[in-house]
């Protein structure tokens, strides 16, 4: 019955691409929907295809009608041939399931709505067939302000506009002035290891606690290019934080970079099937030709190096948010070419949001001709679902992984501490030729390590009344394995 559904249904979007324009990629929509209905039964081959579901979607107050809209959404997706989903659970540093460090959301008052949203949502995609992608806001501090005391403290109320400096994790702006508003959201600075440091404690909380597929993160960057120039910010950029004298730009970049390279290892220590992924701009930076007409480029105006996230193999899959049409004057093919280009062997499924039925078969099928390995459709509720019937008109299974299932590297994770077991912040770690600084709270990732034995050494200053010393040690990693190695002050004899 779906079949002749789906052949008719295309005979018609067929007829209605013939009234775009060429100038508007009518030509390549056209192409599109003549290589999808060349076939009577299309192959179900492995793609993957996810949807959004953002917080605004399903919460409630009342945990009736939130479990009702999980339970619909879910079977909703399955229904039309959707294998994964991306379920938001954290917006600004408050959440969807009991946190020991992080306060309920807004939603519910702020307080225990006596359920756990997450663990609910979780069942019921694995029992429709969906994998779960936690969709999680990484740089968000405040949208909703909280009110002046929760439990647990909202960190706006600890490291927010009225935290003495040290303790403050806000951006600041050219002049070094916080910046305690903005458009939508109240923002934490990259540059800050304390707040780095505490926002993976929080996705790590989640890995730890919860059967989930995957992470996906949103807002995993800056609101602009002036920022963040916050005290501690300047001040490891000028010293111990940019050992290399990188430029501000590559410096805030690396910020971003090396929080994604610690959380992949840190996950992968404890739940190494568990995939990594995020949403960049959709915008990577200026190509020839100067078809980005905003200028608006994620390298430079939100410090994403979304390019060296899959190359370096920080992500496991990418979802551009390429949010234009094809043949606009940001033409959706070729920004999908330009990220295709720099996958790093992972995946890549770009984000879109089309409304017109022609036009998101026409993306999913340029994404196809592309290699891509799916795509991210934003948002729940927003296409027509006979649109989704008509090019998922089958199920189909999940890509290999072949980077986890056939691996031919390891990684290497731990911390460095001091004798009383304080964290080294900076600290510069060494592993043959690469090097890594130790985050907030001492801890260092190497992604991509060879097989085989590897020097371990860190340098650390004159602390608690000891001279500065030189930590090593050897590690022997194999393929796919995760290997911790803490790096730690044995003491010795005061000068």
């Amino acid at each position: 019955m779906r079949t002749h559904v789906w052949l008719g249904g295309l005979a018609a979007l067929g007829a209605a691409a013939l009234v775009l324009s060429c100038e508007h990629g009518g030509e390549r929509i056209r192409r599109a929907l003549d290589q999808v209905t060349s076939v009577a039964e299309p192959p179900a081959a492995p793609e993957f295809r996810a949807i959004y579901i953002n917080r605004f979607q399903w919460p409630d107050a009342s945990p009736e009608v939130a479990r009702s809209n999980i339970r619909e959404m879910m079977r909703t997706s399955a229904e039309h041939n959707f294998n994964a989903v991306l379920f938001q659970v954290r917006g600004q540093c408050d959440v969807h399931y009991p946190s020991p460090n992080e306060p309920w959301s807004n939603v519910y008052g702020w307080e225990d709505p006596g359920w756990d949203p997450l663990e609910f949502a979780i069942d019921e995609a694995h029992a429709n067939g969906l994998e779960f992608h936690a969709y999680i806001n990484t740089h968000t501090l405040a949208q909703v302000i909280p009110p002046e005391h929760t439990v647990p403290e909202h960190p706006y109320n600890l490291h927010g506009p009225s935290a003495p400096d040290g303790e403050c994790w806000l951006l600041a702006g050219e002049d070094g002035a916080r910046v305690v508003e903005g458009e939508e959201y109240v923002w934490l600075s990259p540059g800050i290891p304390a707040a780095s440091a505490w926002t993976r404690a929080q996705i790590m909380h989640v890995v730890n606690h919860y059967d989930i597929d995957g992470l996906t993160f949103d807002r995993i960057r800056t609101p602009g290019r002036e920022y963040s120039h916050d005290a501690v910010t300047q001040a490891r950029f000028e010293g111990p934080g940019n050992p290399w004298g990188l430029a501000w730009g590559d410096f805030m970049r690396l910020q971003i970079t090396t929080d994604l390279e610690r959380i992949y290892g840190a996950v992968n220590e404890v739940k190494p099937h568990v995939v990594i992924s995020a949403s960049p701009f959709g915008i990577h930076s200026r190509q020839p030709g100067g078809y980005q007409g905003t200028g608006t480029e994620s390298y430079h105006h939100h410090y994403q190096d979304s390019f060296r996230w899959l190359e370096g193999g920080s992500l496991d899959l990418m979802f551009p948010m390429i949010y234009w049409p094809i043949g606009s004057a940001h033409p959706f093919e070729v920004l999908v070419a330009d990220f295709m280009q720099h996958t790093g062997g992972r995946h890549l499924a770009p984000a879109f949001n089309r409304r017109a039925s022609e036009e998101i078969i026409a993306s999913i099928q340029e994404v196809r001709n592309q290699g891509g390995a799916g795509t991210a459709y934003w948002v729940y509720g927003r296409g027509d679902w006979e649109t989704f019937d008509l090019i998922y008109p089958a199920p189909a299974p999940i890509p290999e992984r072949t980077w986890k299932t056939h691996p031919v590297a390891g990684i290497v994770v731990g911390q460095v501490r001091s004798l009383a077991g304080a964290p080294f912040v900076d600290a510069q770690v060494r592993l043959g030729e690469e090097m890594r600084l130790s985050a907030g709270d001492g801890f260092f990732a190497f992604l991509n390590v060879p097989p085989g034995t590897h020097a371990l050494t860190v340098d650390l200053p004159a602390h608690d009344g000891y001279p500065g010393s030189t930590l090593s040690a050897e590690v022997t990693v194999a393929a796919g394995q995760t290997v911790r190695q803490n790096l730690e002050h044995l003491g010795g004899v005061r000068p």
